[in-house]
This record gives C-alpha cells, structure tokens and sequence, in this order.
C-alpha cells in the first residue's frame, strides 16, 4: 500500500476543518494507511468563487501526484463538494486521478471511483453524477 493523501475543505476562513479532517483520517486509517502515510491537505476558501486552477489545495494536491509518481494511490475526501461545487472541477480532478492512476474515495456518500484496471464502476459513476449536480445546484 502506498500513501494517500487527504483533502478537507471549507470555504470560509471562519469555518473549522477539524471533524471533518478527523472523520476523513479515521476512514483512511480503516482503509490500511497508517498516520505516517497520510498527507494532509486542508483548505479555507470558496469552491464557487475560483476556478481549478486557482484553488489552493487542488493545485498542492495535484502537484504532490506529479512530483511523487506512484507513491499516492488514493485521495480521501469527506464529500465530493470538498473537492468543488462545480462539475466541471470535479470531472476534471477525476480525469486527473485516473491518469495518474490514484483511487477516488468519497466519505458522504461512500464512493470508490475506480476498479483495479482503473476503470470507473458504473454505480460509483452514477452516484458522482449525482452528487456533483446536487453540489452544484446547491453553490
């Protein structure tokens, strides 16, 4: 088993990203990764108000994956909304992982994006589909 890493966010400076860091490394750790192989990846800001490309903790996420080729095989996220409000953010941050060969793992609710080959499970692709509408509906 590799590393993985943890994204947690909110989108305000004034909100806590305690229990949801928590929660999210009790899970990993269910998974089989140890504290040591965790990275964490915390960030305070808006997920509606700026672009992929701007975002802080996706830009350190993807250059942590492309600095380190296949030491990550997996990034934990509470729900997909921590990831972006936007659909074509989480698509793209999807497209990304599977590239670089490193499983998607959403808390709430559960989703394992990829199967061995690295292929998205049809049910694991509807329930993104879902959720990232309902995300963005609620941006």
């Amino acid at each position: 088993m590799g590393k993985a890493i943890i994204l947690s966010r909110v989108s305000t400076l004034k909100q806590d990203l305690q229990q949801q860091t928590e929660e999210v490394i009790r899970f990993a750790a269910g998974e089989g990764y140890l504290e040591k192989d965790i990275t964490l990846i915390e960030d305070k800001e808006s997920a509606v108000k700026l672009d992929e490309e701007h975002r802080l903790g996706l830009i350190e996420l993807k250059q942590k994956i492309l600095d380190y080729p296949g030491m990550y095989d997996c990034v934990f996220a509470y729900e997909i909304s921590r990831i972006g409000r936007r659909a074509e953010v989480n698509y793209a941050v999807r497209n990304f992982l599977k590239e670089n060969r490193v499983q998607l793992i959403i808390l709430k609710p559960y989703i394992k994006l990829f199967d061995k080959e690295f292929k998205i499970e049809e049910t694991a692709n509807m329930t993104f589909a879902i959720f990232n509408a309902l995300a963005e509906g609620l941006s």
